[in-house]
């Protein structure tokens, strides 16, 4: 089965058409080309340097919009039929470096 949305190991998130389309339905303050940007980041793998030229802002602009995209999707987002969300804190024995 596809996960809906995923974080590699080089920390990009990536998700499904449907995934970033539940959580941009809560994105009301943002304009219409920044949602799309936002999409061709995390579904389309798109790099945020190129996007933040192509609009006119920065890096961090977009990797803010990014970031707030992900917490609804993370707050908000389907699941899966069959999948369940779970929370985990590792102390630093547990993680890769």
């Amino acid at each position: 089965m596809k996960k809906a949305c995923l974080k590699s190991s080089k920390r990009q998130q990536r998700c499904s058409r449907s995934t970033h389309r539940s959580a941009s339905v809560k994105l009301k303050r943002l304009k219409e080309r920044n949602i799309q940007a936002i999409y061709e980041h995390l579904v389309d793998g798109r790099q945020q340097t190129e996007l933040a030229d192509e609009l006119g802002i920065t890096k961090k602009a977009v990797s803010q919009m990014v970031s707030k995209v992900w917490a609804l999707h993370i707050e908000h987002g389907e699941r899966p039929d069959g999948w369940t969300s779970i929370s985990v804190t590792l102390g630093a024995a547990h993680t890769t470096p």
